[in-house]
């Protein structure tokens, strides 16, 4: 986002490159085509399918997110809204309760307590989290002052910034082998259910559903070259999937855990490739 101080405003010039005709995809690599035709987009600041000038009318309409899925639609986005319109749906704030995690590492305290903190990678795509990968040391004090911050059993924690969308939920077991002391660090949010009418796993599969993970990547904003942003404003209106029925809630429960049985079978077979393996020429 280029703004020139010394005149006003009137608009934003958006342009969305993906599945547009200036870019070219594989599996390792996206590389910029067609630049000259990109550049006179740009700089003449001329509208088709892939750009748009946003008026600052438009933006206020949309609390001034300058996210470009917000303005520009096309077939992806149009099959998400249809889709969004059609399913039963809850605001993020009915269901939970949002907590920001307390930052134990800028504390800069000095002490031999341990502390551990669930980063993104930490976040698994299927069953509960495992693992808290940070360990930060702090002062018996600190730890007192602070132990009502820590997760709880059945919490989930969901990432806004940098990998949006990323989501886990606390384990009995996680809690007990790091001895409760577990928080997340200050990319994540605590989400706490105040819903009663569903289960934390139902809601976990709703915030990994395609259509929860598309709701949190159209309304991210980039706030640099490299990190978008989940803003917590934003996030306390958005709309996700809630099950219709009690049919609905128990297959959510199904759904996990049969990916739970599924992922331990492929850590299973990937045992016993690398025994295979090991039966020639190994070291």
């Amino acid at each position: 986002l280029i703004l020139d101080p010394r005149a006003q405003n009137s608009f934003v010039h958006m342009c969305k490159l993906e599945n547009s005709t200036f870019i070219e995809m594989d599996k390792r690599s996206v590389r910029l085509i067609n630049t000259v035709e990109l550049a006179e987009l740009l700089f003449q600041q001329q509208e088709n399918a892939f750009s748009k000038n946003v008026s600052d009318e438009d933006s206020h309409q949309n609390a001034y997110t300058l996210s470009v899925n917000r303005y520009i639609n096309d077939g992806v986005y149009g099959k998400y809204q249809n889709k969004l319109t059609n399913t039963i749906t809850k605001k993020f704030n009915a269901v939970f309760e949002i907590q920001r995690p307390i930052a134990f590492a800028k504390l800069k305290q000095q002490g031999s307590e341990k502390i551990y903190e669930l980063q993104a990678g930490d976040m698994p795509e299927v069953g509960y989290l495992n693992v808290a990968s940070k360990e930060v040391l702090t002062t018996s004090q600190v730890l007192d002052e602070n132990a009502a911050s820590f997760l709880r059993e059945n919490d989930l924690v969901l990432m806004v910034r940098g990998v949006i969308g990323k989501v886990g939920l606390v384990s009995k077991e996680i809690l007990d082998k790091y001895e409760g002391r577990i928080t997340v660090n200050q990319s994540g949010l605590i989400l706490r259910l105040k819903d009663a009418t569903i289960s934390p796993i139902a809601a976990l599969m709703a915030l990994r559903s395609e259509l929860g993970q598309a709701t949190f990547q159209y309304n991210a904003n980039t706030a640099s070259a490299a990190i978008s942003i989940l803003a917590l404003a934003d996030l306390k209106n958005l709309p996700i999937p809630y099950p219709a029925d009690e049919q609905e809630l128990q297959k959510a429960h199904e759904l996990f855990y049969q990916q739970i049985r599924i992922q331990e079978e492929i850590v299973e077979k990937q045992k016993q490739l690398q025994q295979l393996t090991k039966q020639l020429w190994s070291l």
